[in-house]
């Protein structure tokens, strides 16, 4: 399984392009629109890596309804399962920038480099979806 979560994460760097969403806080509106983000695409949300300085948000967002899938826990030096929720798995992992959460689709379908959003927290109190600008590995479109 560790191997995987890597593979899936070696994947999202190489992405061709990652849809930005902007918010203050994590909420579930924040949330929903990353799951958007990866959904506009008609595709599935598979995982969600998040930085670990946004892993207590995450906790007090879920409450109870963040479930650990008993045998399927990956433990790494580098990512941590912490549960999952709203069909995903989530892992936590210091090769996310801080302040951010990246949803990836599932691995089959990552494969074809679409399929990778990102939500960026703010300190605002201002939570906009950013359509226009995707970046890609050349720059932005």
């Amino acid at each position: 399984m560790a191997n995987s979560v890597r593979s899936i994460l070696d994947m999202i760097k190489r992405a061709k392009s990652i849809r930005q969403v902007r918010g203050d806080k994590l909420d579930k509106t924040s949330l929903a629109d990353l799951y958007a983000g990866i959904e506009l695409e008609r595709l599935p949300v598979g995982e969600i890596f998040l930085h670990p300085d946004v892993e207590e948000e995450l906790k007090e967002l879920f409450g109870d309804n963040l479930k650990r899938s008993g045998p399927f826990m990956a433990e790494t030096d580098e990512i941590r399962y912490i549960g999952s929720a709203w069909g995903a798995d989530y892992y936590v992992t210091d090769e996310i920038p801080e302040r951010t959460i990246i949803a990836a689709t599932t691995p089959g379908l990552l494969t074809t480099g679409r399929g990778v959003a990102k939500l960026v927290l703010s300190q605002t109190n201002k939570h906009r979806w950013d359509h226009i600008e995707i970046e890609t590995q050349g720059g932005k479109e």
